[in-house]
């Protein structure tokens, strides 16, 4: 775990924790939810409490991950006093929703841990569907398609797709330019199982969304949705 002395992030629901004898900290929230922009590397969340109780003091903040810090504003707190703690989030790389754990642990002995959580809904640049072309084996060898479109602000064109197995062939199709591509996928046969993928090449000004990767397989499974 990542220990940040003093280091959090944000959560939702209103909810009385009770921190020591004498002590209740009201959180405001205990689940906060962000959608960064589109390239966005840090988000960052506040997590707002009023001590109801008496003194109340913040040993420590834990993270469960590398890539979430947190930090309250102060270490103690008198009867009646708000405070607030924040946490960064570093969702460089990531996609999707993705939730990351806090543990804010009180001064008071024999206090149980309070779990918080942070959930960034990192939005897709290039979404790709289906996540995976199937045949059947034995299934007659027809071309099938990913349908590419670009999310983003900016138009991202395809530079390349090609294919991880020699028997399989790639074609791209564009369809409006710098918003959406069908790339068209043909094994030679479906007489042999096998499993393989597209890599996919963009000019997106952000690194992280110039190479892309889709999925294909041949196998006996006749619904694509079972693994």
């Amino acid at each position: 775990m990542n220990k940040a002395s003093v280091r959090l992030v944000v959560v939702s629901s209103f909810v009385l924790w009770p921190f020591g004898a004498g002590a209740a900290f009201r959180f405001e929230q205990n689940l906060v939810e962000v959608t960064p922009d589109f390239g966005q590397e840090r988000v960052t969340a506040v997590f707002r409490f009023k001590n109801e109780g008496t003194a109340g003091t913040v040993r420590s903040i834990e993270t469960s991950c590398g890539c979430l810090s947190a930090e309250s504003d102060k270490r103690s707190y008198a009867p009646g006093e708000s405070g607030e703690v924040k946490a960064t989030f570093n969702v460089k790389g990531l996609s999707g929703s993705v939730e990351r754990s806090i543990t804010f642990v009180s001064g008071a002995k024999g206090e149980a841990p309070v779990r918080l959580a942070v959930r960034v809904h990192v939005p897709a640049l290039v979404e790709i569907e289906p996540k995976m072309l199937h045949w059947a084996l034995g299934e007659a060898p027809a071309p099938k398609v990913f349908k590419i479109t670009m999310q983003g602000p900016d138009p991202v064109r395809i530079k390349s797709a090609s294919s991880s197995r020699r028997n399989v062939s790639t074609a791209v199709r564009m369809l409006v330019e710098g918003r959406s591509y069908e790339i068209e996928v043909k094994p030679e046969n479906t007489s042999e199982a096998l499993l393989g993928m597209v890599r996919i090449e963009t000019d997106s000004r952000f690194r992280e969304h110039q190479k892309q990767m889709a999925f294909f397989r041949v196998d006996k499974n006749q619904d694509p949705a079972q693994p």
